[in-house]
């Protein structure tokens, strides 16, 4: 019965696919030796990764406001007056309409018809996307989601697994990931906007992944030993050992497939001033003596400053205004620069140095935190530094040295989590998602560069549980609501399990 389900689900992603875009498929569509065995896997896996990726990639509009990474003008998401109806779309996506079950279906034939390679690379994404999941909301559909598809009823309505467990799932499946990967003799995936094909870049990824999970609960937890095995084990455990290495996605301005914040450098009648650098940000990058060096990737200079023909300043957006009656002449804008970046990396190689240096500094492995900080800063400026053109980078690189060489931006063993914290932040600035997280895991609030929006006592610190989407599955939403940690408190300034005091 799965058998048959799988493969009518099946037809109607070939038909809805070939239907709205033939454009990659016509070898497919004239290739009497392809079986339809072997084209589903590819078309499957083609489906889903456009969803999931683009999920992370819109997450600055609301969680990379709470994060206060960006700040849009005059956003209710931004002053915490939204509505409903953001928590539900989001939702909505990530379990109705297609990522989570189209992975499973995945899963479930790869495993079937013996397609390591498609098992790996989905459980990887599965795991990626479930952990977005369970970072916003906590308690979710996790073991038995997605499969409404199945005979058993209780799938139609799945439990709301606790995230602890939810945690010590998603690890075991990077495992059995990097396991299936270990295989040298393992056949490339297609249609594969990450990694081209790459098998051991994958395996990198799994297992740099899996070192963000263990740290995000190391508050919860004894994660030492499970780290330290993967820092120490580099045969068996690869991990992103450069830019390189890192998951990287991109875009296609030719073929229209443009970054979210994209203008066009040589059309002046296009605009957007509506999303702006966060004040919080723009304060962090200019630095208390030496700017940083992504200040003037990420920021523009405010236009009355250019106009002035004086000193350039920068002026970040304020957290949570209702109504900005400040001229826009006054305000930083997102460079153009960082708009036609054409590229987007879900984690990255500073991010795992960054997770190392934390790493050293707890004692979980040995090295030197103060080189691997300063390696996780300069992987952080190489990267972003391909947003600029070749004329700006001698006066990136002065910037780059004059900031390393600054005793004020040195590795401090006393202030270690605010440095490590800051720059994750920094580095993952367009990714709301993690921005989210590392923000409430470093409990950013405890700093003066962070307030709540006006009026409010505190920043929020996970999605609530719509009630569009709890009144489909009633019975186990209020299990999950009325157990630790929520307690009977389905609010937006409740706590997940890893965050919960």
């Amino acid at each position: 019965m799965k058998n048959i389900k799988h493969i009518l689900i099946i037809l109607g992603i070939v038909v809805f696919i070939s239907s709205s875009c033939d454009e990659g498929f016509e070898e497919l569509n004239v290739d009497p030796n392809i079986s339809a065995k072997d084209v589903a896997p590819k078309l499957i896996f083609g489906s889903v990764m456009p969803k999931y990726l683009s999920l992370i990639t819109g997450s600055y509009n609301y969680a990379g406001q709470w994060a206060q990474q960006l700040a849009l003008k005059n956003s209710e998401i931004g002053n915490y007056q939204e509505e409903d109806n953001f928590v539900r779309g989001y939702w909505q996506d990530a379990y109705v309409n297609g990522a989570v079950r189209n992975m499973i279906i995945l899963i479930d034939m790869a495993e079937e018809s013996g397609f390591d390679n498609y098992k790996a690379t989905t459980l990887i994404m599965w795991v990626h996307h479930l952990s977005h999941l369970t970072d916003m909301f906590g308690d979710v559909p996790y073991f038995d989601a997605g499969r409404g598809f199945d005979v058993d009823p209780n799938f139609n309505a799945p439990e709301f697994d606790q995230q602890e467990a939810i945690y010590a799932g998603m690890i075991n499946y990077l495992d059995e990931a990097n396991t299936l990967l270990k295989n040298n003799n393992i056949s490339s995936v297609e249609n594969d906007m990450l990694y081209d094909g790459d098998m051991e870049g994958w395996r990198k990824f799994a297992n740099s992944l899996r070192v963000r999970l263990l740290m995000r609960q190391s508050g919860k937890m004894d994660v030492s030993s499970d780290v330290a095995t993967i820092f120490n084990d580099p045969s068996n455990y690869p991990v992103f050992t450069s830019i390189d290495d890192q998951a990287s996605f991109v875009y296609d301005v030719g073929k229209g497939y443009n970054p979210p914040h994209y203008i066009d450098p040589n059309d002046a009648t296009q605009s957007d001033t509506d999303k702006r650098p966060s004040e919080p940000l723009v304060n962090l990058l200019k630095g208390s003596s030496t700017p940083d060096p992504r200040l003037i990737i990420f920021v523009s200079p405010t236009a009355e400053s250019v106009d002035g023909g004086g000193v350039l300043e920068y002026v970040g957006q304020p957290i949570g205004l209702d109504n900005d009656t400040e001229p826009l002449e006054k305000r930083s804008m997102l460079s153009i620069n960082i708009r036609t970046f054409e590229k987007f990396s879900p984690m990255t190689y500073a991010e795992l140095l960054f997770l190392k240096t934390e790493a050293i500094a707890k004692g979980y492995i040995s090295g030197d935190a103060a080189s691997t900080y300063t390696a996780g800063l300069e992987a952080s400026f190489d990267y972003y530094a391909g947003a600029l053109s070749v004329s700006d980078i001698p006066d990136f690189i002065a910037s780059k040295n004059a900031y390393l060489a600054d005793p004020a931006n040195d590795y401090d063993p006393n202030n270690y989590m605010k440095q490590i914290g800051v720059q994750r932040w920094i580095d993952c600035v367009f990714n709301g998602f993690e921005g989210f997280s590392i923000f409430r895991r470093f409990d950013f609030e405890q700093w003066d560069e962070f307030n709540p929006a006006p009026g409010e006592a505190q920043v929020p610190t996970r999605y609530w549980y719509s009630s569009k989407t709890t009144d489909r599955n009633q019975e186990n939403a209020d299990e999950a609501i009325n157990r630790a940690p929520l307690n009977g408190n389905n609010s937006k300034f409740s706590y997940v399990w890893w965050d919960a005091p």
